[in-house]
């Protein structure tokens, strides 16, 4: 991977990107974007992009497990989720992660834990 083939997937309508993250089971890339304060998706190819959840205060890390996606927010130092396909209702899971940035999900026999990343 030397960057001779790179292929720029989605160049219009975002701002500040800072997650990202490829949902394998549905093909699709995942993003936050902290400055339209909203988590996007689109296919691989940059097609049928869509708004996943929007009013979001500033989503930084992001990662999928199962049917949930799960979020950083660095302004309100909390983790968030919402299942991937109704994300009608988000909940927060955690709080009070000052200097929260990024966060992966890791599953050890069907044991699912979530990994929030610090400044250090």
């Amino acid at each position: 991977m030397d960057g001779k083939n790179r292929q720029i997937i989605i160049s219009e309508g975002i701002e500040w990107p800072n997650g990202l993250t490829i949902d394998r089971p549905t093909n699709r890339i995942i993003w936050a974007d902290a400055r339209k304060e909203l988590i996007e998706c689109a296919d691989l190819s940059g097609k049928n992009r869509r708004k996943l959840v929007t009013k979001v205060s500033h989503p930084y890390g992001l990662t999928v497990a199962g049917n949930s996606i799960y979020w950083t927010d660095w302004r309100e130092s909390s983790i968030h989720e919402a299942n991937k396909n109704l994300v009608a209702n988000v909940t927060r899971i955690k709080n009070n992660l000052h200097g929260i940035m990024d966060i992966h999900a890791v599953q050890f026999d069907g044991i699912r834990k979530f990994l929030p990343a610090h400044t250090h």
